[in-house]
């Protein structure tokens, strides 16, 4: 925020500088037509180039992704597999988990990304497959530290109340909610030496009521339940918790 102030400031100094500058210019050459025209049109451009320059200056990367590393589970599809080569090619190490790891879009991020990432096996709801997961990424940590986990694995089940079964309202609440509990609670001991975050992917469905997708909705109330919590009981010890809540995503 220190950064966004000072731009700002730096900004409406310029601003005001460039309108005094047009306005004792306007006066001086108040009989001359073409003369104000050209002193506007170059306070524009002088502006329009200062603001460029500066707006890249605020909005430049700011994390330092040297020796950072990044874990996302499930990067089968969508949000996990599309972030996992965007984190590839900002310079994190990336460890993208997979449900599937013989499937399609293991075999596809396996062809993507670097041997600088790992592509490996993860099922979030079963306590065995998560542990040889974080035995595997200290393993294969090396100089890196894991600077941040992302809860992204996710499913949806369910209608109404009355049309889904027991087993979606279960299904829902074992990967959206205690899926993330699971993963936070394995992993974070090493978040606490980097300092670093847990990003949980959450839905607008977490904060409002939807009828029809009862089971999914539900779980999602949870895991922002679950994320706001956590937020304030590791306020104090330097990871952040953050929550990521999209709309619909196709």
């Amino acid at each position: 925020m220190e950064k966004f102030y000072a731009v700002l400031i730096a900004h409406c100094a310029l601003v005001f500088f460039l309108l005094h500058l047009v306005h004792y210019s306007l006066l001086f050459f108040a009989s001359h037509f073409v003369e104000r025209i050209a002193v506007s049109a170059t306070c524009l451009v002088v502006t329009l180039i200062t603001f460029r320059f500066t707006k890249k200056w605020y909005l430049q990367d700011e994390i330092d992704t040297k020796k950072k590393a990044v874990l996302i589970t499930g990067c089968d599809s969508g949000f996990g597999y599309l972030l996992a080569q965007r984190l590839e090619r900002k310079g994190f190490k990336v460890f993208a988990s997979c449900l599937f790891p013989r499937g399609a879009g293991a075999s596809e991020l396996k062809m993507i990304l670097s041997e600088h990432s790992k592509v490996f096996g993860l099922d979030v709801t079963k306590q065995e497959s998560i542990q040889q997961a974080l035995k595997y990424v200290k393993d294969n940590l090396g100089p890196y530290e894991l600077w941040a986990v992302v809860n992204n694995a996710g499913v949806r089940k369910g209608f109404s109340m009355e049309l889904s079964s027991m087993q979606d309202f279960e299904d829902c609440m074992d990967v959206n909610a205690l899926g993330h509990v699971r993963i936070t609670k394995a992993f974070l001991n090493l978040l606490r030496t980097s300092k670093g975050r847990i990003i949980n992917v959450n839905s607008i469905s977490s904060r409002m009521p939807m009828p029809d997708i009862i089971p999914y909705c539900m779980s999602k109330h949870a895991a922002a339940g679950f994320n706001d919590c956590l937020r304030v009981e590791l306020a104090n010890t330097g990871i952040k918790v953050i929550s990521v809540e999209a709309s619909a995503f196709l």
